[in-house]
């Protein structure tokens, strides 16, 4: 599945300036312009992410479970931020 792939530290809260790096998308900005989003934790898959549609973690949320990838749904091409969690 192509689509935003999650690698960043712990989050991000504003995804202005990011931009897409492979695919049909490369160059186009991730900030509300994700279909679908992919979850890697380097030598780890436990935890999961959470896509929001507002800036700074806030509003409806899409869960993005680590090693694996899924379209959007609450946050389909409305994706502002994301949070990585690890419990």
């Amino acid at each position: 599945m192509a689509g935003w792939d999650l690698t960043y530290a712990d989050g991000v809260g504003n995804l202005a300036g990011f931009e897409f790096a492979l695919g049909a998308g490369a160059g186009l900005p991730v900030k509300n312009n994700a279909a679908s989003a992919t979850y890697q934790v380097a030598g780890s898959c436990t935890g999961y992410a959470l896509s929001y549609y507002l800036s700074n973690f806030a509003g409806p949320a899409d869960f993005i479970f680590a090693c694996t990838g899924d379209n959007l749904v609450e946050t389909y091409n409305q994706n502002a931020s994301f949070k990585r969690w690890t419990s």
